[in-house]
């Protein structure tokens, strides 16, 4: 999926195969946008498994590309 921030990325939801290729899996969290800014970061719900969120998306400051 291009365009679009997963919201939940954990061990449980990277996919490797034989060769070692990694794989998002699980978008059911995901959110399309058509052009990030950070105003548009800022608006997203908290979504996702907290005790794998980074510090600054649950406490929603500071958030980047």
């Amino acid at each position: 999926m291009r365009n679009a921030i997963h919201r939940d990325i954990k061990g449980a939801n990277v996919l490797v195969d034989n060769n070692g290729v990694c794989k998002l899996a699980d978008f059911g969290t995901a959110k399309r946008i058509s052009k990030l800014v950070e105003s548009d970061i800022k608006g997203l719900n908290l979504k996702g498994t907290v005790l794998w969120m980074a510090p600054e998306i649950v406490k929603q400051t500071s958030l980047t590309r």
